[in-house]
């Protein structure tokens, strides 16, 4: 007996911690025990245990709960079909947990439900997760837009989750979702997509700057929007990028390729015009319908936009987010675009439309515009083309600029089509089907009727073998038959060819070009005929020029060797003359008494006539001269010069100053005549009171710096020269004379006078300089001194070219 109450205490305790311990638990939970009719069937619970997530649930005690049956407290459990799912678990001894809506009984909701069983009844336990399922429909109509933008979108769409290293940096991306745009824009299947990163797919992504670009637009949520072109589908694309969530990015692709050749395009067609297609990328805008009582759509309430919306309608998608598509853009009700989204949202069935756009707020484009439905409400997908459509209005501009072009063009231009065997003229025939039987011309201008003779009627309305074998009367040397084969073969395999041809009928010669275009050919024809005159004209005088060079040629090889024989034979007679001379003035001196000055007379004569006899061989051996060219130091040269003219230097106490001077391709012999003429003429015309100067300057000089005319007589393929100047104080001479020093037996000054000399030293000069592909100038007032300027070849590459 006095077990009884202790034991008694210890079972209330177990149950009261058994009760705390259910009344703790998140979930709902309770015993039902089997209510069975007579006939063993189980046809109710009655409620035994619970806790108190079940008073909360139902508003109801513990006390109000237990003993009361299951169909009593939630009448609706039979007809929704929770009740069969109980008595299973019991009946078959089998537990079981299942998610179930529970809508009846003033309960609507989701609730993950275990039920185990206990004896004859069951241990239920519940969880009410109608949050959790409202986040996932949420999640699944996400998705289910998401599908719908990717499969309505115009442009590649690809979403980007990224990949992360141990320290949470992000080292690459991987593509979750992507639509079939996506695919063929880039050209990646789906099985890389699916197994490849973004940097194995395109290993330029970080060299390109994009890598950098999309984790700052997943991290900072930075726009992103550019041009690049995609090395591995060799495209020009477009993108752009907006960030879905802290884990995902959304990328915009469109294929500019075909834009970008429009615009190159329309560069080639005018010098003038500017790129003005640049494409813009597609625009997303998820709008809902808004309905009046009636039930009639009204307007659209835009609820979601991409970053692109900021191209196409130069507002951010926060700035029209939220708000009613007729207050923002209100012409599209005027547009026919209101009238679409109206129609795909009542039928479901997508439309397309291009269309111009115009309001009061100033915007003013043409788009094209894509729609799909989308719940109650439109999945709306449109690109700004307006540029597109001014690039064809220039375009068509352009096309007219040059037909009015071709029709003014002097040349003669005609462009014919074939004219093919139907299937059922070639059965009649005999001939293949799409065989070319005759040409028929497409377009032709005035210059062509004029170059023929004929109208427009005439060449528009007979194809080209009716023309060519009865309207014009072609000569019997013109094979009609010949020529259309030709033109047959030019238009099959694409030939090009251009002739010259005299057509005796028309009287003309005529320059003919000819070109397949498209399924025939392009022909351009220019009357040729006062220029083929003209080089008749000159070919039959440059046959008299050929025939007078040749005659001067033997002239001149005639005169060069009179020249030479008579420079050779003249020196003996001279020489005999001087030595008689000099043997009558030491024999007969004084008998000859004043004949001793005339004997002096005769022999400076001769002396002078020596000095032009040796001049006069020296330009002859020049002329003749074939000897190939090696390098020379001038400053040996100089040196050289400097020792033979050391007496003369002396004796008039000259200064002379030389500049450091370049070794040069050339003969030494003759850049040796070259100096020593120019020292010898600087040292020679000084004047009488004034000690003479002379100074050698030298320098590199460009092409390009060289004056114009100097520069038109030098080599073209030359673009550096030595310029060489020898400047004097002597007594000058008169710049109209500057062209005149440089001709053979020229002189300024008379053969008596202080200044001695033949009048070949300065021809001399020039030869030599010619020679080695250079020229000399010459600078000079009276009184003020002289300064010739000397041109030489700087590289012994360029030289060697000339020799």
């Amino acid at each position: 007996m006095n077990d009884l109450p202790h034991h008694a205490t210890s079972l209330s305790d177990r149950e009261a911690l058994l009760q705390a311990v259910l009344d703790a638990q998140q979930s709902m939970t309770a015993y039902c025990e089997a209510i069975r009719d007579a006939d063993e069937e189980l046809v109710d619970f009655r409620y035994r245990i619970i806790n108190q997530g079940v008073e909360t649930l139902t508003g109801r005690s513990r006390h109000q709960i237990l003993g009361e049956l299951m169909t009593s407290l939630f009448p609706s459990v039979k007809q929704i079909g929770l009740f069969d799912h109980y008595r299973r678990v019991v009946e078959t001894g089998q537990p079981d947990s299942f998610e179930f809506p529970y809508q009846g009984d003033g309960y609507n909701g989701w609730y993950l439900i275990s039920a185990q069983p206990l004896q004859d009844g069951f241990v239920l336990s519940f969880i009410d997760i109608t949050a959790q399922k409202q986040t996932q429909q949420q999640v699944e109509q996400q998705n289910q837009l998401l599908d719908n933008i990717l499969a309505t979108s115009a442009s590649g769409l690809v979403v980007l989750r990224p990949i992360r290293n141990s320290d949470g940096q992000i080292v690459d991306l991987k593509a979750v979702r992507w639509n079939r745009a996506f695919v063929q824009i880039t050209g990646i299947p789906d099985q890389s997509l699916s197994t490849r990163t973004s940097m194995q797919l395109d290993p330029t992504l970080r060299s390109a700057g994009l890598f950098d670009q999309y984790v700052d637009l997943l991290t900072a949520g930075k726009p992103l929007q550019t041009q690049y072109y995609f090395e591995p589908a060799q495209i020009w694309i477009e993108l752009s990028g907006a960030r879905l969530d802290n884990e995902h990015i959304v990328l915009t692709f469109s294929d500019i390729t075909e834009s970008k050749k429009a615009s190159l395009l329309i560069e080639e067609q005018s010098s003038q015009l500017r790129n003005i297609f640049d494409s813009s990328i597609s625009s997303i805008l998820y709008m809902t319908a808004i309905r009046n009582e009636a039930g009639n759509i009204v307007d659209f309430r835009m609820v979601t936009a991409n970053q692109a919306v900021i191209r196409s309608n130069f507002m951010r998608p926060d700035q029209i987010e939220g708000k009613q598509l007729l207050e923002v853009f209100p012409g599209n009700r005027d547009n026919g675009f209101f009238d679409l989204y109206v129609r795909v949202t009542e039928s479901g069935e997508p439309e397309h439309l291009i269309g111009s756009y115009k309001d009061d707020t100033q915007q003013d484009g043409w788009y094209e515009v894509s729609a799909a439905k989308q719940g109650d409400g439109v999945v709306v997908t449109y690109m700004n083309i307006t540029e597109t459509q001014q690039a064809h209005q220039v375009l068509e501009q352009q096309t007219e600029f040059l037909n009015q072009l071709l029709q003014t063009s002097p040349m003669g231009i005609i462009a014919y089509e074939a004219v093919r065997k139907t299937p059922a003229q070639a059965g009649s025939t005999g001939t293949r089907a799409g065989e070319i039987v005759d040409f028929r011309s497409i377009f032709f201008n005035h210059a062509y009727e004029k170059i023929f003779n004929s109208t427009e009627e005439v060449v528009r309305n007979h194809t080209f073998l009716e023309r060519f074998t009865s309207v014009v009367n072609l000569p019997l040397t013109v094979n009609t038959e010949e020529l259309f084969n030709f033109y047959k073969s030019v238009t099959e395999q694409g030939l090009s060819f251009r002739r010259e041809r005299f057509y005796p009928h028309l009287n003309k010669w005529l320059d003919v070009s000819g070109t397949k275009l498209g399924d025939g050919f392009l022909l351009v024809l220019y009357d040729v005929t006062d220029r083929k005159r003209a080089e008749l004209e000159r070919q039959q005088q440059a046959a008299l020029v050929q025939q007078a060079n040749r005659q001067l040629k033997r002239s001149n090889d005639s005169l060069q060797q009179f020249a030479y024989i008579a420079s050779h034979d003249l020196q003996e007679p001279l020489r005999k003359v001087h030595s008689f001379g000099s043997l009558l003035k030491s024999r007969y001196a004084e008998s000859l008494g004043d004949g001793v000055d005339l004997i002096a007379r005769m022999q400076k004569a001769a002396e002078r006539m020596q000095t032009l006899i040796n001049d006069l061989l020296a330009y002859s051996r020049l002329s003749n001269q074939t000897e190939s060219f090696e390098p020379v130091d001038l400053n040996e040269v100089m040196a050289g010069i400097l020792e033979d003219l050391e007496a003369v230097i002396t004796d008039k106490k000259a200064l002379v100053t030389i500049d450091s001077l370049p070794v040069v391709q050339g003969n030494p012999s003759q850049l040796r005549q070259l100096f020593q003429n120019l020292l010898s003429n600087a040292l020679k015309f000084n004047k009488p009171d004034e000690r003479p100067e002379v100074t050698i300057r030298c320098q590199p000089t460009p092409r390009p710096q060289i004056d114009p005319d100097a520069l038109s007589m030098l080599p073209a393929d030359v673009q550096s020269f030595w310029q060489i100047q020898v400047r004097d104080n002597g007594i000058g001479f008169d710049q109209s004379y500057k062209e005149r020093i440089f001709e053979a037996f020229q002189r300024l000054h008379g053969p008596n006078s202080a200044y001695a000399g033949s009048g070949i030293g300065l021809a001399l000069v020039k030869r030599v300089a010619e020679n080695h592909g250079g020229l000399i100038e010459a600078h000079s007032q009276p009184g003020e001194g002289a300064e010739f300027t000397l041109y030489l070849p700087q590289s012994p590459s360029e030289i060697s070219s000339l020799i």
